[in-house]
């Protein structure tokens, strides 16, 4: 039997399954891997050789470009619903406010001054010169309520498109648009500041108002402005108002076409069309003109136009129809109104900034005080936004002339949408004060809202426009040109103050303050047709505050030592200086003889000096001139004695011009013999003289009970009545009630009151 091998089963070398599988796999792998490199480069050849030679790049770019265009900004409008966005989606111009760089960077406790010089008249005897600074801390960061509403009118431009006014939405958080009875959600996707114009976009289909042109538009044309009251969102509460065209300037912008008739508020941002029904014009605002009529304003449809090109919104072209009734032309546009709905502004990020005024260097005015600012400064507090707007103001006096106070006029509120140019109107509120200067009537403003507002007190109205415009930027400074126009309104013979002028304003963008302001400007009063002209030059400058700060402290001592000296002088006799003194009030210098009249009223007093010092008063009193007459007086009565009282009853009796001031030094001796004196020109005496009769005691009581039947005047009747107040007895409570008789109702009333008090007295 032969050996034959059998191999075992694992002896045999026959490929597995799972082997042959693996193979398959690589091979696949293999072929996609060759196929992607070799479609690699046959794209990269395609693109580089061949395309290039049969369409070029550039033409490859753009479509490239058009084609992202028209995925970000799609014509048909938004399409997510716009309830509950982010105020960045309803407002994009909000998010940009935290990273602007023209915007006030506010660093809590962070110190800045300024040095200001307010110059009226410089080559005038009559000029008004103050130079001051005024340095300010940052306080903490406040947040002003955005409970705020506001409502205008839109209209549509497109299926999902509708137009407005800026100043309606532009600081809005949230924008609902009622439109047929619908209510939508709406953003705002562009605005144009200077023509106060304004595109939001809304989810809806909307019937587009078509679209005319301004160019036809004439002098005395009438146009109709359709809208909705303000407050009113219903379609039947629409109202069609008809004015006349007085005046078309293109370069007036938001305000090219000025008509003569109302704009209601709810009218903002409706269109303004003319008899055939084509749109000319967007309503804008209203104010009172110069002749007490009310004047609207409109920006041109052609401006309009132009916006809605550069969002490429396609406008619907105004068929040239003929003349239309005011009804037609309505229900033409009603199905195209909207009634606009905002809430919450956008700029409510404030600071509350505190603040010291100082005079310093030089002040020459008409007096020591300017608008109850004295020399020593005023300190106070102000809220500013991010923007530059002054939200509220405490103990800000107003400068004359300017319609500003110091603390505000550094600060000049930006534009949240433009960089470049904007304007900023406001309506003013004013009260005639009397003159103190050669300039005429001075007008302070009492209150001011934007012109999209109203103004809440009566006085003069006047308008004011502020216009910036951008003229060159260094690498942190951002320069601009300030345009100021200001007038009165309501005026028939035209504006009785007008303010005109401008300047240049630098504002440093990596400190976030202003640096530099300077104006000229030139104010202009017309008083019964007098017309004047009086140059104004403002300048402010950025100080380093330690610079302030040593100024203040030397101003300081300053005035310290000055009040210990005159402490001194009032306390401890000097001889020397009183003739020194008397030597200066022969001076034709004011401003020595001046001051000696007012030191020497203050003086304390040296015996041997008495008369020496008594005669120049005198002399001083004999003369022509008003001013000195009232010091040397005051002088006189500090240093007369009882000695005096003969010479001074000779003057009440024969001077009727020194009566007054000779009788309130005579009571200063409290002589009771002098009491019918008193009684007798009880109307001549100052306020502190009538208090000073209570001090001669009950005897006064009879005289003044028989003087006042004969007292004519009726102030000096209520004046003697309230003296018997302090010193009557029941002697005047039965007298009064005797004189009550007959006695016209004041008297009555002064009486029953002055009874009343003795009685409570008298208990």
């Amino acid at each position: 039997m032969s050996n034959q091998f059998v191999p075992h089963e694992s002896d045999l070398k026959v490929p597995s399954k799972s082997h042959s599988n693996r193979k398959t796999v690589f091979w696949w792998i293999f072929s996609i891997v060759g196929v992607g490199i070799l479609s690699l480069l046959g794209i990269f050849l395609f693109a580089f050789v061949i395309l290039p030679k049969v369409v070029s790049r550039k033409a490859i770019q753009d479509a490239l470009e058009t084609s992202l265009a028209n995925s970000l900004t799609p014509s048909t409008g938004p399409k997510d619903s716009l309830l509950g966005a982010p105020a960045s989606v309803i407002n994009p111009y909000f998010g940009d406010l935290q990273n602007r760089d023209l915007a006030y960077r506010w660093n809590p406790g962070e110190s800045f001054a300024y040095d200001f010089s307010f110059t009226i008249d410089e080559k005038s005897p009559k000029a008004f010169r103050v130079n001051g600074d005024c340095k300010y801390t940052v306080g903490p960061e406040t947040m002003i309520s955005a409970n705020l509403s506001g409502s205008g009118t839109a209209f549509a431009i497109g299926s999902n498109f509708l137009a407005t006014s800026a100043h309606i939405v532009k600081y809005a958080n949230r924008i609902d648009v009622t439109v047929g009875g619908k209510r939508y959600a709406a953003k705002i996707v562009d605005i144009d500041s200077i023509n106060d114009l304004a595109i939001l976009a809304i989810d809806g289909q909307l019937e587009a108002l078509p679209i005319g042109s301004a160019k036809s538009l004439e002098q005395s044309d009438t146009v109709i402005v359709v809208g909705y009251p303000k407050g009113e969102k219903k379609e039947s509460a629409i109202k069609v108002s008809a004015g006349i065209v007085t005046h078309v300037d293109e370069m007036n912008r938001s305000r090219a076409i000025t008509i003569d008739g109302s704009i209601d508020p709810g009218n903002r941002g409706g269109p303004v069309l003319n008899q055939k029904g084509q749109l000319v014009g967007i309503a804008s605002a209203t104010v009172p003109g110069d002749r007490g009529e009310t004047v609207g304003f409109a920006c041109l449809a052609d401006r309009l136009r132009d916006l809605m090109t550069k969002n490429s919104i396609t406008a619907i072209p105004s068929p040239s129809d003929s003349l239309l009734e005011s009804k037609e032309i309505a229900k033409r546009v009603s199905p195209s109104l909207g009634f606009v709905d905002v809430s919450g502004w956008a700029d409510q990020q404030c600071n509350e900034i505190t603040y010291l005024a100082k005079y310093s260097g030089s002040m020459v005015s008409p007096s020591m005080t300017i608008n109850g600012v004295t020399v020593e400064g005023t300190n106070g507090k102000l809220t500013v936004s991010r923007l530059g707007e002054i939200k509220s103001a405490v103990n800000a006096q107003q400068l004359p002339f300017l319609f500003q106070s110091i603390p505000e006029l550094i600060f000049q509120r930006f534009d949240l949408v433009s960089k470049e140019e904007w304007s900023l109107h406001q309506i003013y509120e004013l009260n005639v004060q009397q003159p103190r200067s050669g300039i005429g009537r001075i007008f302070n403003p009492l209150s001011q809202t934007q012109v999209t507002g109203r103004p809440s007190e009566p006085g003069i109205p006047a308008e004011m426009e502020t216009r910036m415009e951008r003229m060159d930027m260094e690498p942190s400074v951002a320069r601009f040109k300030k345009i100021r126009k200001f007038r009165t309104l309501n005026d028939k013979n035209g504006p009785a103050l007008e303010v005109n002028g401008e300047g240049i304003w630098e504002f440093d963008t990596k400190i976030g303050l202003p640096i530099h302001l300077e104006e000229n400007l030139v104010v202009v009063s017309n008083n019964n047709g007098k017309r004047n002209e009086t140059p104004i030059v403002l300048k402010i400058s950025k100080v380093d505050v330690k610079t302030v700060q040593e100024r203040q402290r030397i101003a300081k001592e300053s005035a310290d030592k000055q009040k210990a000296d005159q402490t001194a002088e009032e306390t401890q006799p000097n001889p020397e200086l009183i003739d020194t003194l008397i030597a200066d009030l022969q001076s034709e210098k004011p401003a020595v003889s001046r001051p000696a009249l007012t030191r020497l009223s203050k003086i304390a007093i040296v015996e041997s000096k008495r008369e020496t010092v008594l005669s120049a008063a005198r002399k001083i009193i004999s003369s022509k001139e008003r001013f000195p007459k009232n010091s040397a007086w005051v002088i006189y009565s500090h240093w007369s004695t009882v000695n005096c009282v003969p010479e001074i009853r000779r003057i009440i009796e024969k001077s009727a011009e020194h009566r007054k001031p000779a009788l309130d030094v005579l009571i200063r001796f409290k002589l009771v013999e002098d009491a019918p004196l008193f009684i007798k020109h009880f109307g001549e005496l100052s306020h502190e003289a009538q208090k000073a009769l209570v001090g001669l005691g009950p005897e006064v009581e009879t005289l003044i009970l028989e003087q006042i039947p004969f007292t004519k005047d009726a102030f000096a009747r209520y004046s003697l009545i309230t003296v018997l107040e302090e010193i009557g007895t029941e002697i005047s409570v039965k007298r009064l009630k005797e004189l009550k008789t007959g006695a016209e109702m004041g008297t009555q009333i002064r009486m029953d009151f002055t009874i009343k008090s003795i009685e409570q007295r008298l208990k």
